[in-house]
């Protein structure tokens, strides 16, 4: 049975905070336009106002998810190439 290197736990790890991530922008911004019609359906009127909570959750989240993207892909960038432990 082979061991399996640094090399490859960190790269899992990585990629599999990435796919997290990506995972996580689809359920809030599922979960966001759900409030969001909700809202719409309780109060029976459309306006901006009615709308806002749910689509502020929407681009909460999405920018939640590109900090964690973007720190993923700078990190596995920084291990491959700088550190040379990819």
């Amino acid at each position: 049975m082979r061991a399996v290197s640094a090399a490859v736990i960190i790269t899992l790890g990585v990629v599999g905070l990435a796919g997290l991530s990506l995972f996580l922008a689809v359920a809030g911004a599922t979960l966001g336009l759900i409030r969001a019609y909700n809202d719409v359906a309780l109060r029976g009127n459309s306006t901006p106002a009615v709308v806002a909570v749910g689509v502020s959750e929407v681009f909460a989240t999405a920018g939640a998810v590109f900090v964690v993207l973007s720190i993923s892909l700078l990190l596995f960038l920084w291990l491959r190439y700088v550190k040379k432990a990819i």
